[in-house]
């Protein structure tokens, strides 16, 4: 079966209508053919979440090339290491 991001509902398997932390404290990773979490449902939760463009990295891959390209990519790792030292106080 297909997923289709029309058919979704609010269950618990659906995200949360609001994210449980600040959404500037979120980093997302897209893959743009990413088949296990579609982009363009992804793009609308993040947009229902209000993640800064910012903090959404974009990749033309798929879900296991987008990961191996996060763990060898210098600028994501730096980008990464950045949210964490702008975490302010806990």
């Amino acid at each position: 079966m297909r997923f289709n991001v029309s058919s979704l509902s609010r269950t618990s398997h659906y995200p949360p209508a609001a994210p449980g932390f600040d959404p500037n404290t979120i980093l997302a990773f897209l893959g743009m053919r990413d088949n296990s979490i579609p982009y363009a449902f992804a793009v609308r939760l993040l947009d229902e979440w209000s993640v800064p463009p910012r903090n959404r990295m974009l990749h033309d891959a798929g879900h296991v090339a987008l990961y191996a390209r996060i763990i060898r990519s210098e600028a994501l790792a730096e980008r990464i290491a950045e949210a964490f030292r702008n975490r302010g106080p806990e």
